[in-house]
Formats: structure tokens, C-alpha cells, sequence
């Protein structure tokens, strides 16, 4: 439910979307398609700079995309902690791709 704490195991991480205030500046938050260690699909956000720093430090904050960017393999998994978060309180018609709930990234063990 919205604003319960939770953690998830993942295995993959990749930036699916990427949210900016102004096309000038580029990305500045990504929405994340996640794999958990079961194979269940989740949603994650955060702050790009918390990307590249927790992630992949090489990823691109300008383009994103099957093409451009990578899907980084965890191993072993690792533990996600954030807030269950309403999809379209981050983009409006972000809940149709994501099932409208998205953990907003805290913490990673």
C-alpha cells in the first residue's frame, strides 16, 4: 500500500525511463524496471546522480533506451529499501506501464 516501507531483491536493474525538468539539462530521475530474484517485475525511483552512484556510474543522463543504456546484472541479488509511492505522483500516465505502485529508493544493502 501506498507509504508502507518495503525491501525487494533484485537480480537486473534498468533505467527505463527517464524524467527531466527541462530538455537543456537532461535526465534528472529515472524510473527503473527492475527483475527480483523470483522474476517479478518492479518499479524503482530515484535520482539519477543515486543511479550512477549505486549502479552504473556510466550510464547516460541525456538518452535512454534499449540502444544507449544497459541493463546491469546484479550478483549476487541485492536488497532495495524504499516507500511504496504512487506512480503518476512522479509523471502523469506513468501507472499504466508501472501497475501504479513504484518503490522510491531509500537505501541498497
Amino acid at each position: 500500500m501506498e507509504g508502507d516501507p518495503v525491501f525487494v531483491d533484485i537480480e537486473r536493474i534498468f533505467p527505463r525511463y527517464g524524467i527531466y525538468y527541462s530538455i537543456i539539462d537532461g535526465y534528472v530521475e529515472f524510473v527503473c524496471e527492475c527483475k527480483t530474484t523470483n522474476q517479478k517485475t518492479v518499479w524503482v525511483h530515484m535520482s539519477c546522480d543515486l543511479y550512477r552512484e549505486k549502479f552504473d556510474s556510466s550510464v547516460s543522463t541525456e538518452a535512454i533506451g534499449p540502444s544507449l543504456d544497459k541493463e546491469v546484472k546484479l550478483y549476487p541479488s541485492r536488497r532495495i529499501h524504499g516507500t511504496v509511492i504512487k506512480a503518476n505522483s512522479i509523471i502523469q500516465d506513468l501507472s499504466f506501464q508501472t501497475a501504479n505502485l513504484i518503490i522510491e529508493f531509500e537505501s541498497l544493502e
